[in-house]
């Protein structure tokens, strides 16, 4: 296993994850302000400098649970809230896609072209923001010169690490299954033909050389699929033509089309449930993922009014601090009723505490449980 996973895993499916969302959020027509901050919020969580340098250290991938638990938390990094059942659907779709493309790689050196694929197509969609392009610029710097100096080998070790993440992974996606190309069985098709990787030739031609390794002769065969010429070798610069599109937004295409929706009557694998990072048998792992995960949000800057939700504690709140009927849709209410047992205490500490109200803002109403109702 490659110990230099984790940065090709966390940025693609990141990426993948903010290409749904994106689409959820124009599919939904949410207004473009909160679009572009909810974008915002999640790129600068990934790519903030501290997080990057502790991807890019040498380090065994992390377990399913504890990548779960680390998109869990980036998600939340938002204005916007997802349930159990949303989270679940948008992990789902994040592995699938980016099992599909990782298996689509040609060459081993294409799984780097994948993920700067992904960092481009981010960088348009936080829009015009200068610190957002720097750390996005500085991540794809990085990239090139962590994996620049990879031999092939290497390439393939990392690209047959990142498959053994996704192996058990199967879950149906329409999408897929729409474009056949993947099975009833979650397993995906991989068609052969096309574009040859560069510094390969069309297959056809069997050349015989004799013992001083000198051509003898040559002759053609017939092949099976349909091959063309090689491409050029894709640009590994912040800036630069990729070549492949594998990892560019698939969803970009039709903002309101259900053919992102995963198939129904696939039943969630108990691992892809939510799960706290303590889950994890083993103590490395979890100190990894702990630190990883207080870097993330470490860095997350205190909710403004705008931003917050109101919490209703005890249902003998004053009434003025109640959502109004023409707000109540827009906020998030959570009662918490108080047995008996333990009433004159609660009540002691609530007199101890000073409750500040705060305008209702803008945001109050981004829940996307109903963003994400569709991808189901």
């Amino acid at each position: 296993m490659s110990l230099h996973t984790l940065p090709i895993l966390f940025f693609n499916l990141g990426g993948e994850m903010l290409y749904i969302l994106d689409q959820r959020l124009r599919a939904q027509n949410i207004p473009p302000k909160k679009s572009v901050k909810v974008m915002r919020d999640i790129v600068g969580q990934m790519f903030d400098a501290r997080c990057v340098k502790e991807l890019f250290r040498p380090q065994q991938a992390f377990s399913k649970k504890s990548l779960r638990t680390v998109f869990d938390r980036l998600a939340h990094a938002s204005i916007m809230k997802l349930n159990t059942t949303a989270m679940d659907k948008l992990y789902d779709l994040m592995i699938m896609a980016v099992k599909y493309q990782i298996l689509l790689c040609r060459r081993a050196e294409d799984v780097i072209l994948v993920t700067l694929n992904h960092l481009d197509t981010i960088r348009a969609l936080v829009g015009d923001s200068d610190n957002h392009s720097i750390m996005l610029n500085s991540a794809c710097k990085t990239i090139g010169n962590h994996y620049g100096h990879f031999s092939s080998a290497d390439l393939i070790l990392l690209r047959n690490s990142l498959l053994t993440v996704f192996q058990d992974s199967h879950k149906r996606v329409s999408v897929f299954l729409k474009s056949n190309a993947q099975q009833i069985n979650g397993r995906f098709f991989i068609s052969m033909g096309g574009p040859v990787p560069s510094g390969f030739e069309v297959p056809g031609t069997i050349r015989y050389y004799g013992e001083d390794g000198a051509k003898v002769s040559e002759e053609d065969f017939a092949s099976l699929a349909l091959y063309e010429a090689a491409e050029e070798a894709g640009s590994w610069e912040i800036v630069g033509n990729r070549v492949i599109t594998l990892g560019t937004n698939m969803y970009a295409a039709d903002s309101v089309s259900e053919s992102d929706k995963e198939s129904r009557d696939e039943p969630h694998d108990e691992d892809t449930a939510p799960q706290a990072p303590k889950s994890d048998g083993d103590p490395v792992m979890r100190a990894e993922l702990q630190l990883l995960e207080k870097l993330i949000m470490g860095i997350r800057e205190p909710p403004s009014s705008e931003d917050s939700f109101r919490l209703q504690l005890f249902p003998d709140d004053n009434e003025q601090d109640r959502p109004s009927k023409k707000n109540k849709s827009s906020v998030t209410v959570v009662q918490i009723s108080p047995s008996k047992k333990g009433k004159d205490e609660l009540h002691k500490i609530m007199q101890d505490l000073t409750v500040q109200d705060t305008a209702q803002g803008p945001y109050d109403d981004d829940d996307l449980l109903d963003l994400m109702d569709s991808v189901s």
